[in-house]
């Protein structure tokens, strides 16, 4: 399953990587990320970085482990 990711910049220019969690899968994400919450709506990850270009290489390792989740989900 490969869900859209975006690149989204916090209020410090920082950016960081973000994907929706399908509906029906927000239940299974929250108990696999066990963070104590009923449903996850999003996986955010910070890249470290503000440029767009480290941003996007950056990008790829993250949008690995977030299909990680989903697949254990």
């Amino acid at each position: 399953m490969r869900a859209l990711m975006g690149l989204m910049k916090d209020r410090h220019g920082t950016y960081y990587a973000r994907v929706k969690v399908p509906d029906r899968l927000q239940e299974a994400v929250a108990r696999v990320l066990d963070n104590g919450k009923d449903r996850q709506s999003f996986l955010k990850k910070s890249l470290g970085t503000k440029d767009l270009k480290a941003a996007n290489v950056r990008a790829k390792p993250i949008q690995a482990g977030f299909d990680r989740v989903f697949v254990s989900a």
